[in-house]
């Protein structure tokens, strides 16, 4: 007999085929017709615990792996849905088998490590993005700056506003981004709707840009304005939180517009606001006032 289903295969009624005939002494360990019809009926007692298992979703034994059960003989002391250990040839194939697996999952290795590209679509090679909100202190540009933009719609939030302070890190490489900042959501009139901190949870893109940070005349407190200071434009993904609670969520947009940026870049930050438990986005997508923003490439 011989099983279709899955990955076995049987060679054959044991001592049948293959020229595999017992000898004397192995016919006298079987003890007769009766006892060699008592191990025909426990190998397709086997067989049917083997369809079994695989109705019930188990793994089968990898073709490589399974042993023909016509080769068990008496002297085998093996039972049903046991593989005898092979020997001689049996094990010299086995490593010889062996090796070419190992050799081409070796060279699989390669191929895949060279033909892989870095996650997030960047290059793991590209350095950190330092962000800040600045503030303008005697000459100076230093960190912890405020910077406030106004509601657009939907309605109810028309001419809200938001301000915000900012700092953190992002590699564009990695795809990774972090820090955060506080920030105030207030009404028209001068209401505070909700305040609280909010934190980056998620690098979306970096764009980096022309421009001269010497050409502002400021002095750079916050890094090495000849080296590091850049221009560009850099989004986001946000957690809002007030009170300890989660309250909202967003994309936030910061561009940093140094003399000499290409025209239409506008200096200040965006964030398209999901307040927590609706369909709503708010748009604080008008910049209006506030100190200004600064990139600094860390190498």
């Amino acid at each position: 007999m011989a099983l279709s289903q899955g990955s076995y295969r049987l060679a054959g009624p044991p001592y049948v085929k293959r020229g595999l005939r017992p000898s004397d002494s192995k016919t006298q360990s079987v003890g007769g017709s009766g006892r060699l019809d008592q191990r025909r009926r426990e190998v397709r007692a086997g067989v049917r615990a083997t369809r079994r298992r695989e109705s019930d979703g188990l793994v089968p034994i990898p073709t490589p792996l399974a042993c023909p059960m016509a080769e068990i003989t008496s002297d085998r002391v093996a039972s049903v849905g046991t593989m005898p250990a092979p020997s001689g040839n049996g094990v010299r194939k086995m490593r010889s088998r062996s090796s070419v697996v190992g050799l081409l999952c070796l060279a699989a290795a390669v191929v895949w490590g060279t033909a892989v590209p870095s996650t997030a679509g960047g290059d793991s090679r590209q350095p950190t993005v330092r962000f800040d909100v600045l503030s303008v202190v005697d000459g100076a540009a230093v960190g912890g700056g405020t910077a406030v933009s106004t509601a657009v719609g939907p309605a109810g939030f028309v001419g809200d506003t938001l301000t915000i302070t900012a700092t953190g890190t992002a590699e564009p490489g990695e795809g990774e981004a972090s820090g955060g900042g506080t920030f105030v959501h207030e009404a028209p009139d001068g209401s505070v709707k909700v305040a609280g901190i909010y934190t980056v949870t998620r690098f979306v893109s970096w764009t980096p840009t022309g421009g001269s940070f010497a050409a502002t005349g400021l002095i750079d407190a916050v890094g090495d304005a000849s080296e590091e200071a850049h221009a560009g434009v850099l989004e986001v993904r946000i957690r809002l939180w007030s009170g300890g609670n989660a309250v909202g969520s967003g994309l936030m947009t910061i561009t940093c517009a140094l003399p000499g940026a290409p025209a239409g870049l506008e200096e200040g930050f965006t964030v398209i606001a999901h307040p927590r438990g609706t369909d709503l986005h708010v748009r604080f997508t008008e910049k209006t006032v506030g100190g200004p923003t600064l990139f600094h490439v860390l190498h």
